[in-house]
């Protein structure tokens, strides 16, 4: 009976792995949220191939190498050629996102999880805006402050191919398998060799660049609790003026290590919790493109009094 129970374990793990490399990956927690998903959008079709163009500088082989890799994620069409762009930089704002699906990140558009002010999002002044004035949404998303402080930023990012891409890993917990230890062990090495893991090129965030008000081990906690949809008012430990920091500081650390091609380790067991918006934490993550999530599987005679001791 033991060794069937094994055999089940091993074939859930291998089964999860796999679903991790399908179209569609879901993750599901312990709460029930069995409908939160990233979906991968489909590979753009590959446009023709391009006959070489000869530039007179030194740079020419390397800008034809970042052009057709650029070409390949972008759909400015086949006649596009490198000679309309008098730097590769230019092609960045138009390079979209092939790996993740979601609908808040084109440039110039409303941006719901921009931060308007200390206190509240910009989805969160909108609606302020509708019940105190009793305007239509579409009025308070043209009204000029709201346009000035709320339309999706541009991100200037480098470009990688796809087998190049640096990814940010996710550890989710869930509660009680041991995510505290692994988050102790982490930052107490950091603290003994802050060059451990960039030596592996691996990239953990610190106080100052994921601030909020989790620290020392615990400073990965800061990025799920400031992606609960409704912050404080549906469980979460953050309200949307104490993440105000977080929205400043994060998004300059992921740009950083994303241009370095760093990957990005985050531990928290409160990704597990069912009231976690995943477009909002894609947007915290972006220009990231490649999200790996890991999970610990505990057995459930094992886990369920565990998470009794803890919640009594």
């Amino acid at each position: 009976m033991t060794r069937m129970k094994y055999v089940i374990a091993s074939l859930v793990v291998l089964s999860a792995f796999h679903r991790f490399n399908d179209e569609q990956f879901i993750i599901r927690s312990f709460h029930g949220h069995d409908d939160a998903s990233i979906t991968k959008r489909n590979l753009v079709a590959k446009p023709p191939p391009r006959p070489p163009v000869v530039k007179n500088n030194e740079h020419t082989e390397l800008r034809q190498q970042q052009f057709d890799v650029a070409i390949e994620t972008t759909n400015l069409g086949p006649k596009a050629t490198i000679n309309d762009f008098d730097d590769i930089e230019e092609l960045t704002p138009a390079v979209e996102s092939t790996k993740i699906k979601t609908d808040s990140y084109n440039v110039g558009k409303f941006c719901p999880h921009c931060g308007f002010g200390d206190d509240m999002l910009c989805n969160n002044r909108i609606e302020y805006m509708v019940q105190k004035y009793k305007i239509s949404e579409e009025e308070a998303m043209k009204n000029n402050e709201v346009l000035s402080r709320c339309e999706t930023p541009w991100i200037g990012r480098k470009v990688y191919a796809e087998e190049d891409e640096p990814s940010v890993i996710l550890h989710a917990g869930p509660h009680k398998t041991g995510t505290t230890a692994l988050q102790a062990f982490i930052y107490d090495l950091i603290y003994v060799n802050a060059t451990i893991f960039p030596r592996d090129n691996l990239r953990i965030p610190s106080y100052d660049e994921l601030p909020g008000v989790f620290a020392k081990e615990g400073v990965g906690l800061n990025l799920p609790h400031c992606s609960i949809d409704g912050f404080k008012t549906n469980g979460g430990t953050m309200n949307a003026g104490m993440c105000a920091r977080m929205r400043l500081a994060f998004p300059r650390f992921v740009q950083d290590a994303y241009n370095k091609s760093e990957n990005v380790l985050i531990v928290a067991e409160d990704f597990d919790r069912a009231e976690i918006d995943f477009n909002r934490l894609r947007f915290y993550l972006q220009p990231y493109k490649k999200v790996k999530v890991i999970v610990t599987y505990r057995r459930l005679h094992d886990w369920l009094p565990s998470w009794y001791n803890q919640i009594m």
